[in-house]
């Protein structure tokens, strides 16, 4: 979902995650975590403004 997600939109938040999901805090970033450790995402910014975008 959150690949499909990317297709059609620029980036996505943890909060956009958790809200198109309805995964908890912490089920979101262990997934945005995981995919970014099989580089199909990419972490732009820090804290509150971090987005992910597919790896180019």
């Amino acid at each position: 979902m959150i690949l499909d997600y990317l297709s059609k939109n620029e980036y996505i938040t943890r909060k956009e995650v958790e809200r198109l999901c309805g995964f908890s805090p912490s089920t979101s970033k262990r997934i945005l975590k995981e995919l970014r450790e099989q580089e199909k995402i990419i972490l732009e910014g820090q804290n509150k403004s971090s987005k992910y975008k597919f790896k180019k």
